[in-house]
């Protein structure tokens, strides 16, 4: 019996040793865990510590903006006015137009003429800029360097277009121009220099007219195909730039319309007011002073042109650059100097001009001019005293180097009445030129 209990104790006791070290290593790993579990859950609360603190100094502030928007005073609603922008480099290209031309070459005259020995000439460089301060206006100063030097400004100006609301939606437009501009008489006018037009020289007539003042204009059913436009400008009159000094003002008009599509037709008139003795500002044949011996005179003139265009393309000015197969024009006018102790003077004057573009880079031009004193009359015409007529005769041809670019080989047969017989003053030029 005795050795039954022992066996049985040694039994127990080696079952029971690996039993008990199981015991302790589950108690062991329950601690681990409680502990991880213990530090879990402090770290929570820590975070919900924190952000309750959050929401605490969130509702702070949304309380403290709430009672500065109670305590601020209304203000009342005001209309942003648009602030002006200052005229920046970034935005000049907006404002600002900048156009011109240039032309030199060789010129060559008779014994009579200005170039006797032959001389290498820039007679032409003019600068234009344009600055657009709003919708309805452009300022226009135009700047010559005329024989490579600066010789002034000789435009200088305001356009005014659509400043007028009530003719909208009719068949009426109005612009206006106030400074000092050339003045709408001729054609010839708006091409008389080297570079624009089809030749090199001008008319023997070239009427031609600056002045300061101011000229309304419109087209009259802007939607019917006559392309009906007026001008009307009222300017000093006297020549030079200034003060006018005297009270008579100078008053010139123009209607213009396109019958048919390739015919345009001008009509022009010009009166100077009294000029005293004083010398007007419409030049003729380069007349610009009164007639000998007068001490009050005054200047009347008119002129119709006419241009036909053949196998017309989109370009119709200037000249040298129309993109026509061919054009004609002509023109006709008189002049009148009316004066108060010596006989009037009076002229009738015109041309008839052709282009031909016989390739796209090739052109000639002709033109026939004259001015031509009535009643007898004889005085200085373009330079050449003691003259009853003043013809010329002018033949060119023209190479289209590029689309702004022409060298153009033009000769002047020139031909005055004068009992001392022919001044010699033809002239034959070479030269190259450019718009921009």
């Amino acid at each position: 019996m005795t050795q039954k209990i022992l066996v049985s104790f040694f039994i127990a006791a080696f079952l029971g040793v690996p039993v008990a070290a199981s015991v302790n290593a589950d108690s062991q790993n329950l601690e681990d865990r409680i502990k991880a579990l213990e530090e879990k859950v402090m770290q929570a609360e820590v975070l919900q510590d924190k952000v309750t603190r959050l929401e605490k100094e969130n509702e702070a502030l949304r309380s403290r903006v709430a009672s500065l928007e109670t305590a601020k005073p209304s203000a009342p609603v005001v209309d942003e006015k648009p602030k002006p922008e200052p005229a920046m480099l970034d935005k000049i290209g907006t404002k600002l137009k900048i156009k011109g031309r240039w032309g030199a070459g060789f010129f060559k005259s008779g014994q009579g003429g200005s170039f006797p020995q032959g001389s290498f000439e820039a007679p032409e460089g003019k600068v234009q800029l344009g600055f657009e301060p709003d919708q309805y206006n452009t300022i226009i100063m135009r700047m010559s360097f005329n024989n490579a030097a600066f010789t002034g400004v000789d435009y200088f100006y305001v356009d005014s277009k659509n400043f007028l609301p009530q003719l909208e939606g009719t068949p009426f437009t109005l612009e206006s121009r106030l400074g000092r501009f050339k003045l709408q008489y001729g054609e010839e006018t708006w091409s008389n220099n080297i570079v624009e037009s089809a030749l090199v020289s001008n008319s023997a007539a070239n009427a031609a007219v600056s002045d300061e003042g101011v000229q309304l204009s419109g087209k009259i059913f802007k939607d019917n195909p006559l392309n009906l436009k007026w001008y009307f400008a009222v300017t000093n009159g006297n020549s030079g730039t200034g003060s006018d000094n005297l009270t008579p003002k100078s008053y010139s008009g123009k209607l213009s319309m396109t019958p048919i599509t390739p015919l345009y037709l001008s009509a022009s008139v010009y009166d100077s007011g009294s000029l005293k003795t004083g010398a007007s500002e419409l030049s003729i044949a380069g007349i610009t002073a009164r007639p000998t011996g007068a001490t009050r005179w005054d200047r009347t003139a008119w002129e119709v042109d006419a241009r036909y265009d053949f196998e017309k393309g989109k370009v119709m000015d200037p000249p040298a650059y129309t993109d026509s197969k061919a054009y004609v024009r002509s023109a006709y006018g008189q002049f009148i100097d009316d004066t108060d102790i010596v006989t009037d003077r009076e002229a009738s004057y015109g041309y008839v001009e052709g282009l031909w573009n016989f390739h796209p880079k090739w052109y000639g031009a002709y033109r026939y001019s004259v001015v031509d004193f009535l009643h007898d009359y004889r005085d200085t015409l373009n330079s050449v005293e003691d003259l009853s007529q003043y013809d010329r005769h002018t033949a060119a041809i023209g190479y289209r180097w590029t689309d702004k670019t022409i060298i153009k080989v033009a000769y002047d047969f020139n031909d005055a009445d004068r009992a001392v017989g022919d001044p010699s003053d033809d002239l034959l030029s070479v030269v190259l030129v450019s718009s921009f």
